[in-house]
């Protein structure tokens, strides 16, 4: 009862602090408890990520120590990297959530962590972290999606091949 009210108000960081003790007095499973926890701590950072972006970053690292492929909390936490200039440390964490949880939006931070970069820049840093071989559907579309905007059709196209054949998905064939 405790739980709803704190997460019916948005009372994100109470509402974690009662999971931790759920979790610690066996009231739900510790694995669950921590996936809770995660959340509620994102939910909090997503909150503060534009007034307070220090306390933002904090809650988002501590939801990624709990939940390494919670992809909101990886997000704030690489925006708040790439707007601090550290593009390799938002890359490692982009890196990190990725093989965890392939995601469109992790997709668009990854071309995008320098925003200095050309096309080409960004097609290449894509390539580099979603690999050559697009077997996943994120992957897939993540390396086409740069590889169109370097102007690489021959690359986008082989790398949709494989996720055309069979009822593809309607953002497949939009590009």
């Amino acid at each position: 009862a405790v739980l709803q009210v704190q997460t019916a108000r948005k009372s994100w960081e109470a509402a974690a602090l009662t999971l931790d003790q759920q979790g610690r007095n066996g009231l739900l499973a510790k694995d669950v408890a921590a996936r809770k926890r995660a959340a509620m701590l994102t939910a909090e950072a997503l909150k503060l990520e534009t007034d307070e972006p220090a306390r933002a970053m904090e809650f988002a690292s501590k939801a990624l120590d709990l939940d390494a492929g919670l992809v909101p909390a990886a997000a704030v936490v690489a925006r708040s990297h790439i707007a601090s200039g550290s593009t390799r440390r938002a890359m490692k964490v982009l890196r990190a959530a990725w093989v965890s949880m392939p995601h469109p939006e992790l997709a668009d931070l990854i071309a995008h962590a320098d925003a200095s970069g050309t096309a080409e820049a960004n097609f290449e840093r894509v390539r580099d972290t979603v690999g050559p071989a697009a077997d996943h559907i994120e992957n897939a579309v993540a390396l086409a999606r740069s590889a169109i905007a370097a102007r690489r059709y021959d690359v986008a196209r082989e790398a949709l091949s494989s996720h055309i054949a069979e009822q593809p998905q309607a953002r497949v064939c939009a590009m």
